[in-house]
């Protein structure tokens, strides 16, 4: 169907169904449809807003949509200079490396209803250089593996959320992205609600290029982006004290301010234990005993001291300590690469010959933080894709709250990935990590840096108080499995939902008369 300058108006149901062709085609007219329209294509345009002579062509769609294509199609492009306005709900189910919507030029996109895109693989689900403003919900799903993405090139992006527990966008997976290098405006009247849900996916779905987005979000309970930003790093440089008699490091600032005088987290090193698939004990290395130093070196970027503990079942295991001097990305075999400046300590933890009871059991490698820790909360795929953070704030004001980010693999020594996955027990301030089944060596690169008066970003536009953050990063390459671990500890966080808490005495007090080993 093509529509010269000129009107379509109808109140019915349309159902039209191309292949390599355009359903409709409106080149420089108008489209009013009261009714609902289910367009179908394969490898064409479901609509296709063209100019014509100078003249703009628009759609104005009052019932519900459904566009469905495949196959490198596209189900509505609109421009470069069409206007796009639909008042009924959207429906966009795009497959086979196809486009959901493409806004070029200075096109118009107004979406006054609820708009849900499924993706298949390969497929981009909004993609704007015009200008697009969204006013209800948008949903996006994708299949797992997929690298869906909303581009905006360029122009406004405004998203209102006005309804009570709605969502303007959703993503769900880590392979999409949101592109953006214009302008973005977010607002939440609506109680219970969010403008940009990153969910499981985690922040790095949402490259920004451009201005910093204009967030407001005033309904009860409600966030312009959720959930909220996690601390991160604000201190140059961290120094750590490494225990001579016991597996133990304490991590201060390099150079304090007077207001962080006696600020630390401590790390100590509990145990590494073999257990079944049901997590029953089989065997269990105590890893304060054996501890001694075995090396130091440097070099033009970092200092390191390696320590090492032969456990009780003959098998080895050497910690690589290392401070730096200027930033560097590390990359493991797998090409999975992450950055690391001054503000961590990062350490590698070495296992040699370990002799496995079955196939089917687990490693499980335990921490303990101190000052010790009040709940937890997961993060997927922050602060990139494949690693997870789990926050952990502390049980008292005064004290210090961790952050822990680890990945969401390990690597044998040909590449190969192994799940790992982690647990945070607050009765007994543990952190534990459980690796799958390896062959009998395996190496773990943990980092650890300090943060200091950092702000927490709740996404609204405002709030938080000083934050003292204390951060330990693990990253994790394996002679048998590759693990990435960040551990941050936040003194005095100011949260949104946090209830006061009584004042105590923090849990670890640095002194320099410590005998230890210092970075």
């Amino acid at each position: 169907m093509v529509t010269h300058p000129g009107q379509w108006l109808h109140h019915g149901h349309v159902e039209l169904a191309t292949t390599l062709l355009s359903a409709v085609a409106l080149e420089g007219g108008t489209w009013d449809q009261f009714g609902s329209a289910n367009l179908t294509t394969q490898s064409g345009l479901c609509v296709a807003l063209l100019p014509s002579n100078g003249g703009v062509a628009t759609w104005n769609q009052y019932g519900s949509t459904q566009l469905e294509v495949a196959h490198y199609g596209t189900a509505a492009e609109i421009g470069p200079t069409g206007s796009w306005t639909q008042d009924g709900t959207l429906d966009v189910i795009a497959s086979n490396y196809a486009t959901g919507v493409l806004v070029r030029g200075e096109s118009l996109y107004l979406q006054r209803n609820t708009s849900s895109f499924v993706l298949d693989a390969g497929t981009v689900g909004i993609s704007v250089e015009g200008q697009w403003t969204q006013r209800s919900t948008t949903h996006m799903t994708v299949q797992e593996e997929c690298t869906a993405k909303w581009e905006q090139v360029s122009g406004p992006v405004e998203i209102s959320v006005n309804g009570s527990d709605s969502v303007g966008v959703r993503f769900s997976a880590s392979g999409q992205r949101w592109e953006q290098s214009g302008d973005v405006t977010i607002t939440v009247p609506g109680a219970e609600s969010c403008g940009v849900n990153l969910d499981t996916a985690g922040p790095s779905v949402w490259q920004q290029f451009g201005p910093k987005p204009t967030v407001s979000a005033t309904g009860l309970h409600s966030a312009a982006i959720c959930p909220a930003p996690l601390p991160s790093v604000s201190v140059k440089a961290v120094k750590a004290r490494i225990n001579d008699t016991a597996p133990s490091v304490v991590v201060i600032p390099r150079d304090p301010s007077p207001d962080a005088a006696g600020q630390a987290a401590q790390v100590d090193f509990l145990s590494l234990r073999e257990v079944t698939p049901a997590g029953d004990l089989v065997w269990a290395a105590h890893l304060q005993d054996g501890w001694v130093q075995s090396g130091e070196g440097t070099n033009n970027v970092s200092s390191t001291t390696t320590f090492t503990s032969r456990l009780a079942n003959n098998a080895t295991l050497t910690y690589e300590f290392a401070t730096f001097d200027a930033d560097a990305a590390l990359t493991l075999a797998n090409n999975y690469t992450f950055s690391i400046t001054p503000a961590f300590l990062k350490f590698t933890l070495r296992i040699d010959r370990w002799n496995w009871s079955s196939s089917d059991n687990q490693l499980e490698f335990q921490m303990v933080i101190d000052p010790p820790f009040a709940t937890s909360e997961l993060r997927l795929n922050t602060p990139q894709a494949d690693t997870t953070t789990i926050f952990l704030p502390s049980a008292a004001d005064s004290q210090a709250g961790t952050l822990v980010r680890l990945l969401d693999f390990g690597l044998t020594n040909t590449s190969q990935r192994v799940a790992c996955s982690s647990s945070a027990d607050e009765a007994n301030s543990l952190i534990t990590l459980t690796f799958a089944h390896f062959d009998t060596n395996l190496d773990y690169d943990p980092d650890i840096s300090l943060l200091l008066g950092g702000r927490r970003d709740d996404g609204a536009g405002g709030g938080g108080g000083t934050e003292w953050v204390i951060a330990v990063a693990v990253a994790i390459p394996v002679a048998v499995v590759a693990v990435v671990l960040v551990i941050a500890v936040v003194l005095t966080v100011t949260f949104v939902r946090s209830r006061r808490r009584s004042t105590a005495a923090l849990g670890v007090n640095f002194d320099d008369n410590n005998n230890g080993e210092e970075l």
